[in-house]
């Protein structure tokens, strides 16, 4: 189950204009066409090789990304005391999906996984710098996609509670019993 980076708020994929793939989004949708254009203005498109990290689990993290085409892995690094460190793949992520998003909002914020392009892929930044400006200049824009991020991170805050709770049950479940 890859609940935690699942996109639940992934629409139908096709080819469109940049505008259109935006407004597609889930944290853009509420905008109008006008503040779709200011939105435009802050982001950066670029282009990643295959293999090529997006970030690495435990960097600094800046902003979300917003995958426009091609895939990328999200893989945890897991400390093993007999053998080197590995990753561990979480999940896939496709066209449509966004990852990244609480380094918007958290204040020091490290990545708690890396990002590596699967292949040819093109991806979206926004930036927390990007998102402060477009606050200052329009600030009803900012409260909308602040307010779409907060559902965002509240969705999956809950999920992870869901998957804990779950977890521990399994673990209680598999103890011995005191006899």
């Amino acid at each position: 189950m890859n609940y935690l980076w699942d996109n639940f708020f992934r629409k139908g994929q096709s080819e469109r204009t940049l505008a259109h793939f935006l407004k597609d989004n889930f944290l853009f949708e509420d905008l109008t066409s006008r503040e779709i254009n200011l939105l435009m203005n802050t982001i950066h498109v670029r282009k990643y090789r295959p293999g090529e990290y997006i970030f690495r689990q435990g960097e600094a993290g800046v902003g979300m990304y917003i995958l426009s085409e091609g895939n990328v892995d999200i893989v945890v690094e897991e400390d093993r005391q007999d053998e080197k460190e590995s990753d561990a793949f979480v999940t896939r992520l496709k066209p449509g999906d966004f990852f990244g998003e609480l380094a918007l909002v958290e204040q020091k914020s490290r990545r708690s996984a890396s990002a590596i392009s699967c292949g040819e892929s093109t991806l979206i930044g926004f930036f927390k710098p990007d998102l402060n400006d477009l606050t200052e200049r329009s600030p009803s824009t900012g409260v909308k996609i602040i307010n779409k991020l907060s559902e965002v991170l509240g969705r999956r805050l809950r999920e992870t509670t869901s998957k804990i709770t779950e977890l521990k049950r399994q673990v209680d479940f598999l103890k011995p019993k005191k006899t």
